[in-house]
């Protein structure tokens, strides 16, 4: 079973770094593309390691996130231009966040839902 996940970027080579990252894993349809200035984005967050001595430990979001006084003030994601799509295979997703948190993506909390 596959599911959906979107990571967030500062650049498009950001992105393109994260999809050969993602390659060794089980992933199709992987897409990059611009966000539009429009989408709001209050609900991206920044992914945080759990406590685990695993070698890979779970990735678990920072939820529920109560932003701080600068991050209200613009850098909650309003500097995130790129969003990278795929769906991963159950089994390879912690791994596929793992890749996204190495390299500072962020996501929305509708990927734990």
């Amino acid at each position: 079973m596959y599911r959906n996940l979107k990571g967030y970027f500062k650049t498009k080579n950001d992105a393109e770094d994260v999809r050969a990252k993602l390659e060794v894993l089980k992933v199709r349809d992987v897409k990059i593309d611009q966000i539009p200035d429009s989408l709001d984005r209050t609900l991206l967050a920044p992914l945080v390691i759990s406590s685990s001595s695993t070698p890979i430990s779970p990735i678990v979001p920072y939820f529920p996130y109560k932003p701080s006084e600068e991050e209200l003030a613009g850098s909650m994601g309003d500097d995130r231009q790129v969003v990278l799509e795929c769906e991963v295979e159950e089994n390879d997703f912690e791994r596929a966040l793992a890749v996204l948190h190495e390299n500072d993506g962020h996501v929305d909390k509708s990927s734990f839902q």
